[in-house]
């Protein structure tokens, strides 16, 4: 374990260092049998150039030609956001860059199943390593290891999230049908049976839905409003970002925790009442349109 510690920071240190030399990191996409994923150089998805967000093909083939977008229709929206000793450090991700509380850098590595990015990056004295996979089922995995690189003992918070939109590419509708149970929360599009879920693989998640215009950015990224708990349940039909919050607790000096936890994506098929109301709800949800800018 002190041999593997010992490993964790010395990565950090290197991979920081080349971050302040190098200035610019990089951006690219990576790809699955289900899945097309796009990195940005702040360690979110959504390419730099918004060539990709989250694209989905069901039929499990790599075919991304036509395959709907969930993350990039209107505003483009995924980020993660972290927290120490109880103070917000604010967002990062696409929409999110530069936040200067965040030193980032991303590298993509060899394959393991689909394709494999890491990320390292420092917030005043806490290294963050995040390992991300497109497995070959229809998921991305995230490993985020948290390292305090101080002599002091800190207390570390982080959330992620995202603002799903499924039925966008066929249906030009932003809406989605959003619901929490235990350590998990989805919104599914209710139109192209599309779902994605942020899967709780650690545990203590907490799960969250907010609606458009709950935040700076459209949806709330701020920890004081993500980290309140939610009733499991179905929270109906709107506009929302679905996000997970974990108090990590205290790491003790030159200690880490580590964190796992996935977006899955799913084809559900749709029940017939669902569809029998899906034309209406067609017309009276695929009016409003968000701009990104």
């Amino acid at each position: 374990m002190k041999h593997k510690l010992m490993f964790k920071l010395l990565m950090a240190t290197l991979v920081l260092f080349a971050t302040c030399g190098l200035g610019a990191a990089a951006t690219f996409d990576m790809a699955g049998p289900y899945l097309n994923v796009g990195i940005s150089n702040t360690g979110g998805l959504i390419d730099d150039n918004l060539n990709v967000g989250l694209q989905f093909d069901k039929t499990g083939t790599s075919n991304f030609t036509n395959a709907p977008d969930i993350l990039t229709p209107g505003t483009p929206f995924e980020f993660y956001a972290v927290g120490i000793n109880g103070v917000d450090k604010g967002a990062n991700g696409f929409l999110f860059q530069p936040n200067p509380n965040y030193a980032m850098t991303t590298t993509q590595v060899a394959p393991l199943i689909g394709s494999t990015v890491g990320t390292v990056g420092g917030v005043a004295g806490l290294a963050i390593t995040t390992q991300t996979t497109v497995v070959s089922g229809k998921a991305v995995l995230f490993n985020v290891d948290f390292i305090n690189y101080t002599g002091a003992p800190m207390t570390v918070q982080y959330a992620r999230g995202l603002d799903p939109d499924p039925d966008y590419a066929q249906y030009e509708s932003f809406s989605t049908i959003n619901s929490i149970s235990a350590g998990k929360v989805t919104a599914l599009g209710p139109l192209s049976g599309i779902a994605i879920s942020i899967v709780d693989l650690t545990g203590g998640g907490v799960p969250t839905i907010q609606a458009y215009g709950t935040g700076a950015f459209g949806w709330a990224t701020d920890l004081a409003t993500l980290s309140i708990p939610q009733a499991a349940g179905n929270y109906g039909n709107a506009d929302s970002s679905i996000n997970m919050y974990w108090n990590l607790g205290t790491i003790a000096p030159y200690q880490s925790k580590e964190l796992s936890f996935e977006y899955e994506v799913s084809a559900v098929p749709l029940p017939p009442s669902l569809m029998l109301f899906a034309p209406g709800l067609f017309g009276l949800v695929g009016l409003r349109k968000r701009f990104f800018g």
